[in-house]
């Protein structure tokens, strides 16, 4: 296997060629209808990138540990509106090499609420109990007293950091991003910071 250097320097290497490429053919096709060279990026691009280096850092990673179902439950609050948000995940054991099914639901004080389904992907560098755990769903957003996002239709992107206790307790941080990746024409986009713990489903 990588070592994990080896596995940032091929991520990394990785996002400079996806983003070289990107601006590569949309300058061309721009040239081609005489609109100047691309110079950024926009957001959603921009998000992908980061989910894609995400996820090839994690894909490169050997599980130290089977990875058992866990209901993972969540405190957090909207970074933009500061609306405390409840949140329930469950996170089963891997169905496709190392992915794993994850089903959430979200309530905020505001009002508004989300539901969705997606894969996760767990990394746990060797035997240390520490973990990196990246998920991506797509789901409905009902907006309630809360932001507006363009419309029902919201994907939302998470990273935990946290630590698993021997009894299989796992606690930490986490954040998320949630956006339509811009199959609406208003994406404001919704972050959210919360603190998570986790309990074995045996």
């Amino acid at each position: 296997m990588f070592s994990l250097a080896k596995r940032l320097k091929l991520t990394c290497v990785s996002s400079v060629l996806v983003k070289s490429c990107f601006r590569l053919c949309q300058g061309a096709s721009d040239s081609l209808n005489g609109a100047p060279y691309p110079t950024k990026l926009n957001h959603g691009v921009e998000m992908t990138l980061v989910r894609l280096a995400l996820l090839s850092l994690l894909c490169l990673a050997k599980p130290a540990i089977a990875e058992m179902p866990i209901l993972t439950g969540s405190l957090g609050q909207d970074v933009t509106t500061k609306a405390p948000e409840a949140y329930l995940r469950y996170i089963g054991s891997p169905y496709l090499w190392k992915l794993q099914p994850v089903f959430g639901l979200s309530l905020a004080s505001n009002g508004s609420g989300w539901v969705g389904a997606g894969s996760a992907l767990t990394w746990r560098p060797g035997p240390m109990r520490a973990f990196v755990r990246v998920s991506s769903m797509a789901g409905l957003y009902r907006r309630g007293g809360g932001t507006d996002l363009g419309g029902p239709i919201q994907f939302r992107t998470a990273v935990d950091l946290g630590i698993q206790r021997p009894s299989g307790l796992e606690f930490g941080l986490g954040a998320d991003h949630r956006s339509n990746a811009h199959i609406y024409r208003h994406n404001p986009g919704l972050n959210t910071a919360y603190l998570f713990a986790s309990f074995l489903l045996k």
